[in-house]
């Protein structure tokens, strides 16, 4: 191989990397997101143990947190780990 055909395999090795990163974060995020979707939305009433998935408004007046992105008032925040 000459010179001027190294940088051209170079950039596609390379763009084949940051492909195969990002379609492994794809991967990781649709396992995480596949079980939530299948979940059943409960009424708060009739919750069992185990994954739920609720719906509703919460609120808490004197107690609020302050989201960490946006800087608004809100009743709990947190991260997910993918």
């Amino acid at each position: 191989m000459t010179d001027s055909s190294l940088l051209p395999a170079a950039f596609a090795g390379v763009f084949a990397l940051i492909g195969l990163a990002i379609l492994a974060q794809g991967l990781r995020t649709t396992g995480v997101l596949i079980p939530m979707i299948r979940t059943e939305t409960s009424d708060i009433a009739s919750l069992s143990s185990g994954l739920v998935e609720i719906e509703g408004q919460a609120r808490d007046r004197d107690n609020l947190l302050t989201a960490p992105l946006t800087g608004t008032g809100c009743v709990a925040c947190g991260t997910v780990p993918l």
